[in-house]
């Protein structure tokens, strides 16, 4: 699908996690755990985040897949698919930043290392624009870039779930594939070039 839609020459999957347990769920565990226990949960991030920061995602995401010297580093983006799997997926809904708003370095934004990975968290600003993709059916996917090796183009989308006055029943529950989209020797049109 991904090669369909932005005429990349591979897409390489290497990751992914299944969203299931509620925030709540999260937040009472601790009480039955030692402190040095991690909290076994898959829970949605309700913090404004960016799965790869800027100084990390080519070289993670590359080590990851593939053999970097097989890669132009100037073509190529880390894409989240996300799809809804169980249904209304109205609890802890996602939202997702806007590409085009001005998501550079700031003061007040925090990293938090994970193995392989630099989480950046985004701090609120008001310049940021958001969108709130609610109601998402099982024909639907959700495609966040996380990370954009071109310094020209708007280079990751923030997201992160809200719980909403209209949250009901059970926790929403949703696949996230983390994927390696490559252009080997061709660059994607402008059209493409926004995801």
């Amino acid at each position: 699908m991904l090669k369909e839609l932005t005429g990349a020459s591979h897409v390489y999957v290497f990751s992914h996690v299944v969203r299931k347990d509620s925030h709540r769920e999260a937040l009472d565990m601790p009480k039955e755990l030692r402190d040095d226990e991690p909290i076994p949960l898959a829970t949605p991030a309700m913090f404004a985040h960016i799965d790869y920061s800027i100084y990390i995602g080519s070289r993670t995401v590359l080590c990851t897949v593939c053999d970097a010297r097989t890669v132009p580093d100037s073509d190529l983006r880390e894409i989240t698919l996300k799809i809804p799997t169980q249904l209304p997926a109205n609890y802890y809904t996602l939202r997702t930043g806007i590409p085009n708003s001005p998501y550079g370095p700031e003061k007040d934004d925090l990293t938090r290392e994970k193995p392989n990975q630099k989480l950046w968290q985004v701090a609120a600003n008001p310049g940021h624009k958001w969108y709130w993709p609610s109601g998402m059916k099982q024909d639907e996917v959700l495609l966040i870039k996380c990370f954009d090796s071109r310094t020209d183009v708007a280079r990751r989308a923030p997201h992160c779930a809200i719980q909403t006055p209209m949250d009901q029943g059970p926790p929403g529950e949703s696949i996230e594939v983390r994927c390696l989209v490559v252009w080997e020797d061709q660059v994607p049109n402008d059209e493409r070039a926004m995801l």
